[in-house]
């Protein structure tokens, strides 16, 4: 119990594999059935990752919130509020894939990136900003990505960005070592900032 309180506090809801809010409660629940403990971490984790994934969409960052939406519904299935947001971001994600110009009002981004792999190892990243009716002329500028380390208090590690086409921008590195990461996407799309996060988790 203290270690899956742990992992909540830590906010590994779904990662790494073994020492998640996810795992530890399933491992639980098989020596404690409808342990009453292990069901409200679950339900609190997952009501956390719900809130993320809103806070992920109004920001713009529709698969970051499909994504947390999706963690959501695989910490806890019972929890509806989190399958109904995920039916809803799986069709906004599906409408900005199939066309940068096919949202309207404010800017919308999907930013790809693999939430864990070994260090090391090639991460491959992409953003695609959906433009909205601003159309294929739209200006977008200061686009970056870094790369933050969760263990340190210094500035980020600036990933080169490479323009693919229109509105969408790709990067690759290589893994660092073994630790929990943030990559965040950023760019300005006519003025309006465009901010997305993913969580990277390097094992050895």
């Amino acid at each position: 119990m203290i270690k899956t309180r742990t992992a909540l506090a830590d906010s590994r809801y779904v990662t790494p594999p073994g020492d998640c809010v996810r795992d530890l409660v399933v491992a639980g629940l098989k020596r404690w059935p409808n342990d009453i403990d292990l069901l409200q971490l679950r339900s609190t984790a997952s009501m956390e990752l719900v809130s993320r994934a809103m806070v992920a969409q109004n920001g713009g960052d529709v698969g970051g919130a499909r994504d947390l939406a999706h963690d959501a519904t695989q910490l806890d299935p019972t929890d509806h509020s989190a399958a109904l947001l995920l039916s809803q971001y799986d069709d906004e994600v599906k409408a900005v894939g199939a066309d940068a110009s096919a949202t309207t009002g404010k800017p919308r981004v999907l930013f790809d990136a693999l939430p864990i792999t070994h260090a090391g190892k090639r991460v491959d990243l992409a953003a695609h900003i959906a433009v909205g009716n601003l159309g294929p002329r739209a200006r977008i500028s200061d686009v970056r990505m870094t790369l933050y380390d969760h263990s340190a208090t210094i500035d980020g590690v600036k990933i080169p960005v490479v323009p693919s086409g229109q509105a969408l921008y790709r990067a690759t590195m290589l893994a660092p070592k073994a630790g929990n990461y943030d990559v965040v996407f950023e760019a300005t799309l006519e003025g309006t900032n465009i901010r997305a996060i993913r969580e990277l988790t390097v094992v050895p």
